[in-house]
């Protein structure tokens, strides 16, 4: 009797016992009271629901009314198991914030049983494309490793997003790290393909100038960025050269003299005409000087403007240089090529005396 009133007065009921004791007391008869809740009142379900003692749990949807269900995820009385979540996303039509609350504090998909492998892509990709109602992407990448270890998912049924999701999925294997999955990317924004980069570990054997374009620059001077991704790329610049921008080619200077890495001549004539300050030029070029070609020396020279520029010509002028080892390596090299005559000490500067005419040939 004291039952059936309770039943019929849930209101009531639920203000007086709500802030002082459980209104449901024993989780073997959960199932039971949630169903006669359901059938009497509706509107009061997730109250009961909510102030039930902890072991009030339904281990299995199917063993429930679905009517129950909203109230069930959002109060999350239900385990996230792959029957219960693919039950749920059948009987809804997707993931929703109830049932976002659900997975987002289990952060995996458990008792995989005998599930085929197209079912768990398809709940897989049911749970990336809910930003919505699980916003981490952290917790949606772990939710998909738990459900789909050993199955890749095809890349382009996964909207592009910005920030780490792809980095995660390609870390754990969800998806391929390949040109295809970087190509996917193409459209967002910079951070996002950097996180990409950092969780990649085949990125350097599949990138190339059509596939980095215009990330040159923003790769090389990423903090985030594995020294030997950047250093790999470096060495090849010859590659990148003819693709790059005057901003790549002034981070690629800069880069290729931090990690000491050496440039091809050629690479050094480019960086030259495309405005990088000479004396990073003077520095990239000292490890060439030895088995340069006057004529190749003197064009990237030329391009550097003064003094650079006087130093291809004889004459009687005295120009002046900075006065550290990649300089006097290069008036050496211009000794040799019968352009410098003597090179003199002057202050923190070096004054270089020039041959006034070729040497007469023998």
């Amino acid at each position: 009797d004291i039952y059936n009133y309770v039943l019929i007065n849930l209101g009531t009921y639920l203000s007086a016992v709500a802030a002082v004791s459980a209104t449901i007391a024993s989780g073997s008869e959960f199932i039971a009271v949630v169903e006669d809740v359901l059938a009497e009142d509706e509107e009061q379900l997730s109250g009961i629901i909510a102030h039930a003692s902890e072991d009030c749990i339904v281990k299995d949807l199917a063993d429930v009314s679905e009517g129950a269900w909203l109230a069930l995820a959002e109060h999350k009385r239900f385990p996230a198991t792959f029957g219960n979540v693919t039950s749920y996303i059948r009987s809804i039509g997707g993931v929703d914030a109830n049932l976002g609350r659900v997975l987002s504090s289990a952060q995996e998909i458990a008792d995989l049983g005998v599930a085929e492998d197209d079912a768990k892509v398809q709940l897989a990709k049911a749970i990336l494309v809910a930003k919505e109602h699980i916003p981490s992407p952290a917790v949606r990448a772990c939710l998909v490793d738990s459900l789909a270890r050993g199955v890749y998912l095809d890349v382009e049924g996964i909207p592009p997003e910005e920030g780490e999701l792809f980095a995660l999925l390609v870390k754990y294997g969800v998806v391929t790290d390949s040109p295809e999955t970087y190509v996917h990317l193409a459209g967002t924004k910079w951070p996002t393909r950097e996180r990409f980069i950092q969780g990649s570990a085949k990125f350097t054997s599949y990138i190339t100038p059509d596939l980095l374009r215009g990330d040159l620059a923003l790769l090389l001077s990423s903090e985030k960025v594995d020294p030997r991704v950047k250093m790999s790329l470096i060495e090849r610049a010859d590659e990148f050269i003819e693709s790059s921008n005057e901003e790549d080619m002034a981070q690629l200077a800069l880069s290729a003299i931090q990690y000491e890495c050496q440039l091809s001549s050629h690479v050094v004539s480019v960086l030259a005409a495309n405005g990088v300050p000479a004396e990073e030029i003077v520095v990239l070029l000292e490890p060439h000087l030895e088995t340069i070609s006057r004529d190749d020396l003197f064009g990237i020279l030329r391009p550097l403007g003064d003094p650079y520029r006087e130093l291809t010509f004889l004459g009687a002028d005295q120009p002046k240089v900075p006065k550290d080892q990649p300089h006097n390596a290069l008036l050496n090299a211009l000794i040799r090529h019968g352009v410098v005559s003597k090179p003199v000490s002057d202050g923190d500067m070096i004054r270089v005396y020039k041959k006034r005419k070729e040497r007469e040939k023998a």
